[in-house]
């Protein structure tokens, strides 16, 4: 499955937004530097979703706010 993600850094909470089917704003605390942030919407989608962050991979868009997440199947 693919997931698109908008992805919102330095925000004072952290928040998973759905907007349309594979559509989502992702809010983080974290800033987009060393991969931080990349790493805490991985989290969070993992929490999100109820799976394991390993199932989880960014496939697309490491330095932009716009990604593509892929996640394998069980």
């Amino acid at each position: 499955m693919l997931l698109i993600v908008t992805a919102k850094t330095g925000k004072k909470e952290e928040r998973i937004i759905p907007l349309e089917k594979g559509l989502f704003e992702v809010w983080t605390k974290k800033q987009p530097i060393e991969n931080k942030a990349n790493n805490d919407i991985i989290s969070q989608l993992s929490k999100y979703f109820k799976i394991p962050k390993s199932l989880i991979k960014l496939s697309k868009g490491e330095t932009s706010k716009k990604k593509v997440f892929e996640i394998s199947d069980l």
